[in-house]
């Protein structure tokens, strides 16, 4: 899904993953909370529906009166590379109604967009908020927990993942060019928007942005996970650490490669494909 909207260089792809580490929701969702717990079958990139750790452990799990926010101003001031118009409107299709705009008025848009040459769009996020945990303190607490009996389905194929943070925004931008890269305006009222005028705004002196936005919620786009691991007998969950190379320098200037276990978090996706979904 959406895979042709983003590419490797992309510059806001480049600040959710390289910066940020974060999987990239293939629709984005209201309900993410700290501490979810998704389920993977192998290598799928499909992720069921979760739980949570304040569910599935005991005794009370108290980790989430610890949660972090900041404000995101790198992301919130950076645009994607230009997309194809259909390939942009795939996506606002998915994540406008959630801002509860009407999709009569993203056919419209695409429409007027398409009548004026536009040739390519370029997305952003504004006012974008992260929530997160520090993932070493979950490292350090998870051990005084255990699985509640029946809470927790076991496969041996089955891959674990808790979300540490999560990256949110009340609104989404587009800004369009022709062939020429001139930036194009519409008309709010050509959309049919009369009814979400509150939530629709335009920007010329921005290139012609074009902002849609709902401030009674926040969409969570972008989550980081952690794999987790789960111990049979001792019917615990711990982080699952990963081997990192280093260099070291031995007697006679010699470098040699050693390997120590780090706490890394897990990227589900891929540069050109980033997103996942949730089943």
């Amino acid at each position: 899904m959406f895979k042709k909207l983003f590419q490797k260089d992309d510059p806001l792809i480049k600040l959710f993953f390289e910066k940020y580490h974060l999987n990239l929701l293939s629709i984005p969702r209201e309900n993410v909370a700290l501490f979810d717990v998704y389920t993977r079958n192998g290598d799928n990139k499909s992720l069921s529906t979760p739980g949570n750790l304040a569910y599935l452990l005991e005794p009370v799990f108290n980790v989430n009166e610890k949660k972090n926010e900041e404000s995101l101003s790198d992301i919130s001031g950076t645009l994607s590379k230009g997309s194809s118009v259909d390939s942009a409107f795939e996506f606002l299709q998915a994540f406008l109604p959630l801002l509860k705009i009407q999709s009569a008025i993203v056919t419209n848009a695409k429409t007027e967009y398409k009548k004026k040459g536009t040739k390519s769009v370029k997305f952003g996020f504004v006012d974008v908020i992260r929530e997160y945990i520090d993932p070493n303190l979950l490292l350090s607490e998870l051990g005084r927990y255990h699985i509640k009996e029946n809470s927790f389905d076991v496969t041996d194929h089955n891959r674990y993942y808790v979300v540490t943070a999560i990256v949110k925004s009340p609104s989404i931008s587009i800004i369009t060019a022709d062939e020429s890269d001139s930036s194009i305006n519409i008309d709010i009222q050509a959309l049919g928007a009369s009814n979400a005028s509150n939530k629709i705004s335009t920007d010329s002196s921005s290139g012609g942005m074009l902002t849609f936005k709902d401030d009674s919620k926040r969409l969570a786009f972008g989550i980081e996970l952690y794999e987790l691991e789960y111990n049979k007998i001792t019917k615990r969950l711990k982080m699952k650490l990963v081997d990192e190379a280093f260099k070291v320098r031995e007697s006679g200037a010699k470098n040699v490669n050693r390997t120590h276990k780090v706490l890394s978090p897990a990227i589900i996706g891929e540069p050109d494909n980033p997103f996942m979904e949730i089943i």
